[in-house]
């Protein structure tokens, strides 16, 4: 027979000395790889983000929308690779967030909005403040986060201002690592040299704030003025000096008054001391060794990022190394530096834990192929697996791939596939072997391996064709998947290889001389007959499969038993047993507490609450540390950055931030303590209007919100009208907790406004009442004291005390110069009135919307996609207004907006689109499989029954998460495509042995029986070895659904396919001739 291109591969490898080399390289590449490979826990997603804050001091957010918003949105929109552009219209300024294509280059993003605004500057207001534009990516995320306070009963020692500057040391050291990226202090007040002028002694003395100012301006002043000859000698000269000291500012002479010298200490109050930042961040940490008590300690947190491309638990490793090298020297015994988010150590232990259940899948493949094929053959894939697994990794690492949970899981669900084409080469050759014909032990190998290369290849081909398209998905989930179809293509391809060059030789190589010659038994030839035809397997098939195919008639039944169940199963999910999500929960070790009290609350107000919920928590077990920020937000995360939380900087804004145990030192998962923390904040007591968000970041691709309801319609009352309601119908679902919306409670804002009659009465000119109250209200930046001896630099500042701001008589009693060069009093000129502050105004891609997002319960069964249509049914219970009732939509803004529409956003746009892509790319593997079988069997129909078994082999997926009780989500769709490709595999082979024996005159009943008899050990052992691979992936949370459809539908489609495919060619294709 025609030996074909796997027999020709064989033949040149199978007595070559190249062939032990191939193992050798592996393992140095493979090496080299692990070595150099980057570590992270999740894939990076790369989605640029660029922000653009514009102030727009003095206007209201209507007016806003109009002159400014909507002309930068035009601009904005029309970069090319740009996917939305969002912006939040206030009373004085705007925010705009441009969201690029997933995977654009961060730096690029940035550049193409600065060129954009710069080129088209002629369409916006002349008179506006430049726009801040800033650009946010994943490595803006630390990977470190350390938090400095002082040890329990030190707290008197240490203030913000000395933390402040411990931890700039600290920063200063830190940045020395090698790939150190962004760094920055959250929390602390720095230094300043603070001036608090008296308006009623200013008055006394006729001082007004702008003498103060120009006074010490011009006294705190040292330029360079050229230099002076002298002897041919050039003299570089310096003109002027800083100020020092508080002596020396309260000494300055500002004016006289009767004769005698008014000082800046006669009219202000001069101090060196924390600024006045409108923040606090505090650490509670444990007093007693159970954990039951915290004291509540001032901290200063140091955020620490990585550059683009680094290996972040190198990185997490020599920060922590860089920062034991500088205790006792730069940190105080005193001081607690508790490391608040390591990604490093995470990163690290998954790594070891997925290598780990790596070596442990390989194992448990190498013994059962060694119990049911024997121990030489064992060994044999025991080589072949590992080797695959390192050209594997090779490959990830030259195609940029980080070491993950997802290539590591990638390979490991590709470990039955990989083992597969090793083991069918293995069972062939083993059984031409115990044949014992007149062929040479090599001709028998070479035979062995050329009967099944053809079918083999096409089928690891097919597997190729299943997850190929995955590599083409778009969107947000792209880059998170991509290390699966790279590894498990990667590993199938090396497999193919190493299946006609290593199998061969290794089995020649451990067979041992003495088998050939040693005279055989009667009992020992009866042994390698059966095995020849099946062994056990055989058997079982034969007798199971005989009744069924012993006519057309029974075997059509059989076809249309197995449809008609597989049909019912799909009861399943439509009774709601097995439900759809994205992701399932994970385990992390971080958990947020999000509070947004109401706008205009103060700092303390704040910091309040956040000590109270953190006393409500602090005795769970499994918490570490607790963070409290309050006007200020904590350190993001890569969720963090896709909700925009490093916007959180405004007194009524508050976090505290938990650190968990190690997920490896605690029984409970987070999202279980998570539950437990939602349960005891439902007695903390809140302001009206007061919202908490409990945030918990999901494993894959994120969302902002888990659910958000844009709403549209004509005019803004009712968009407002119809968010209240759709709040609401929110509120009802038992699911759905913590709804929130966009609109807020608007505060009463002060005008101070000019009265222009008595302006002009007292000959004052507008801008010194507008540069006055500038001065009272925001405090004016007077220059730096430049202290030398390697110091740093103190701002010198003007600003009044927060007890000060207030409006009355005090205040208003600040004098102001006339014309003439008298004095009056600022209350003269100036009239107070309250008015409301405008609501904020939401945008998205030039379409007005209003917001209401809720989070989900969170019990187990809580997915929002049901959540979603159980509000929906709500809605269209409501009283609502003729024409007023909102269409529900799922998919994209609505064109008319001349009626209310809900259209729903948030983890259901990230649902739809994962579905959809994930949807496509099994559409596109099922075409390219059944046109690579067209090519194979030069047949139209015959594809369309290798193809059968797919869809037959969902039911097990759904009846295996049922049994599981495990939800639906994106890793069940990945391990039903891959379970695509094995299952059509396995069909291949299976007709290809039906053809075969078809040819050869063999009754079709026959060759249909002797196929599923003799081609179900391999396909047996494949589906072993596959489900053992998959068990090491049940015990992560976030791929379970994964190992459950890979456990599940490997079974299903196992017997299924068996029985299918023979089933078919005797209905259709039967001969009339018995079995």
């Amino acid at each position: 027979m025609s030996i074909g291109i796997a027999g020709r591969i064989t033949q040149g490898f199978i007595q070559s000395a190249l062939t032990p080399l191939i193992l050798i390289v592996s393992v140095i590449l493979g090496g080299m790889a692990l070595l150099s490979m980057p570590q992270e826990e999740d894939p990076q997603i790369t989605v640029p983000f660029v922000d653009i804050f514009i102030t727009t001091p003095g206007l209201k957010a209507e007016d806003v929308v109009e002159l400014v918003t909507k002309p930068f949105e035009d601009i904005l929109k029309g970069i090319d690779n740009v996917e939305h552009v969002y912006s939040m219209t206030r009373d004085d300024g705007i925010a705009l967030t441009v969201r690029f294509d997933t995977g654009f280059d961060d730096d690029a993003a940035v550049a193409r909005v600065n060129d954009a605004i710069d080129a088209n500057r002629y369409r916006v207001p002349a008179n506006l403040p430049p726009p801040l534009v800033i650009g946010r990516s994943i490595d803006d995320a630390a990977v470190v986060v350390l938090t400095l306070s002082p040890k329990p009963g030190n707290k008197g020692r240490w203030s913000a201002e000395s933390l402040y500057d411990l931890t700039e040391e600290l920063k200063h050291e830190i940045i020395k690592v090698d790939d150190v990226g962004l760094t920055y202090i959250i929390g602390g007040h720095p230094k300043e040299l603070r001036i608090e002028p008296d308006p009623e002694l200013l008055s006394l003395y006729g001082v007004t704030l702008n003498q103060v100012v120009e006074k010490v301006r011009n006294a705190n002043l040292s330029f360079a003025a050229g230099s002076l000859r002298n002897t041919n000698q050039l003299t570089p000269v310096i003109v002027g000096q800083t100020l020092h000291s508080t002596t020396e500012i309260g000494l300055l002479v500002i004016t006289t008054a009767d004769g005698r010298p008014v000082y800046l200490r006669d009219v202000a109050k001069v101090v060196i001391g924390a600024s006045l930042g409108e923040h606090r961040v505090s650490q509670l940490l444990p007093t007693s060794a159970d954990g039951n008590s915290y004291e509540r300690l001032p901290a200063v947190t140091l955020a620490i990022g990585k550059r683009n491309g680094a290996n972040g638990v190198a990185i997490s490793e020599d920060v922590l190394k860089r920062l034991e090298q500088v205790r006792g020297d730069l940190i105080p015994a005193d001081i607690n530096v508790a490391i608040t988010r390591d990604y490093g150590e995470t990163a690290g232990h998954k790594s070891n834990e997925m290598m780990f259940h790596l070596i442990l899948a390989t194992a448990a493949i190498v013994i059962i192929m060694g119990a049911f094929l024997g121990w030489r053959e064992g060994i044999v894939v025991l080589l072949v697996v590992p080797s695959t697994i390192l050209l594997t990794f090779f490959t990830c690492w030259l195609l940029d791939v980080t070491l993950n949970r997802l290539t590591m899981y990638g390979i490991i669900f590709s470990i039955a596939i990989l083992a597969d084409d090793a083991i069918v080469v293995i069972e062939n050759v083993s059984r031409h072997w115990k044949m014992r014909d007149d062929r040479s032990l090599l001709q028998a190998t070479i035979d062995g391996v050329a009967e099944v290369g053809n079918p083999t290849i096409i089928a690891t081909f097919t597997v190729v064709m299943a997850m190929l398209p995955m590599l083409f998905i778009h969107g947000f989930i792209a880059p998170f998947l991509e290390p699966i179809p790279i590894a498990a293509i990667s590993a199938m391809v090396f497999s193919l290889i190493l299946a006609f060059t290593v199998v061969p030789w290794a089995m020649l190589k451990l067979r041992p001389e003495s088998d050939d010659s040693a005279p055989q038994s009667e009992a020992e030839k009866l042994e390698d007959e059966k095995e020849a035809q099946g062994g056990i397997f055989g058997t079982a098939v034969r007798v199971t499969l005989g009744s069924l195919l012993s006519t057309p008639q029974r075997a059509k039944y059989t076809v249309f038993a197995i449809v008609g169940l597989t049909l019912l199963s799909f009861l399943i999910p439509y009774n709601k047993l097995v439900l759809f999500k994205i992701m399932p929960f994970d385990d992390k070790q971080d958990i947020q507490i999000q509070f947004d009290l109401p706008e205009g609350s103060t700092l303390e107000a704040t910091d309040r609450i956040l000590v109270k919920a953190a006393e409500l928590i602090g005795d769970i077990e499994e918490i570490q540390n607790m963070q409290l920020y309050a006007g200020v937000a904590g350190p993001f995360n890569f969720y963090g950055l896709v909700r925009q939380d490093y916007l959180r900087n405004s007194p009524e804004l508050g976090e505290v931030r938990i650190r968990l145990s190690s997920t490896w030192d605690r029984d409970r998962e987070s999202h279980a303590i998570a539950m437990e923390i939602r349960q005891r904040l439902k007695a903390l007591e809140l302001p009206e209007n007061t919202t908490v968000e409990l945030v918990e970041s999901p494993p894959g691709p994120p969302a902002p919100y888990i659910v958000l309801a844009e709403v549209y319609g004509p005019d803004a009352a009712t968009r407002r009208a119809s968010a209240r309601k759709i709040q609401q119908a929110i509120d009802q679902v038992p699911a759905l907790a913590e709804t929130d919306n966009s609109l807020g409670n608007p505060p009463l804002r002060m005008r101070i406004a000019i009265d222009q009659e008595n302006l002009d009465f007292h000959k004052i000119d507008e801008g010194v009442v507008y540069s006055t109250l500038a001065a009272l209200l925001q405090g004016v930046d007077l220059g730096y004291s430049h202290r030398g001896d390697g110091r740093n630099p103190i701002p010198i500042v003007l600003r009044q005390p927060k007890e000060s701001l207030f409006v009355g008589e005090r205040l208003l009693s600040t004098p102001i110069p006339t014309m003439s060069g008298e004095t009056r009093e600022l209350g003269d000129v100036v009239t107070i009135s309250h008015e409301p502050a405008s609501y904020p105004i939401y945008r998205r891609d030039g379409r007005f919307a209003d917001l209401v997002m809720a989070s989900i319960r969170g019990e187990h069964r809580d997915a929002p996609m049901y959540a979603l249509h159980d509000v929906e049914q709500i809605i269209k219970k409501m009283d609502w207004p003729e024409g007023m009732q909102p269409e529900v939509r799922y998919f994209n803004q609505p064109e008319d907006e001349s009626k209310p529409t809900l259209l729903w956003m948030g983890e259901w746009d990230v649902t739809k689109e994962t579905f959809v892509e994930l949807g496509s790319a099994f559409n596109y593997a099922i075409l390219g499989i059944y046109i690579l079988v067209v090519g194979q069997f030069s047949s139209f129909k015959t594809p369309l029954v290798v193809l059968l078994p797919v869809p037959l082999g969902f039911s097990g997926i759904i009846l295996g998460h049922w049994i599981m009780d495990a939800t639906y989500s994106m890793p069940s769709t990945i391990g039903l495509i891959a379970l695509s490709g094995i299952v059509v595999r396995n069909s291949i082979l299976l007709i290809e042995f039906i053809h075969m024996q078809s040819a050869q005159g063999v009754p079709m009943r026959t060759a249909a029986l002797e196929a599923a008899a003799i081609r179900a050990k391999p396909i047996f052992l494949t589906a072993l070895a596959g489900i053992a691979g998959a068990a090491f992936i049940l015990p992560d949370a976030m791929l379970h659904g994964m190992g459950v459809a890979l456990m599940f539908g490997l079974a299903s489609s196992t017997i299924l396919t068996l029985m299918v495919i023979p089933a078919m060619y005797v209905w259709l294709r039967d001969d009339g001739r018995g079995v």
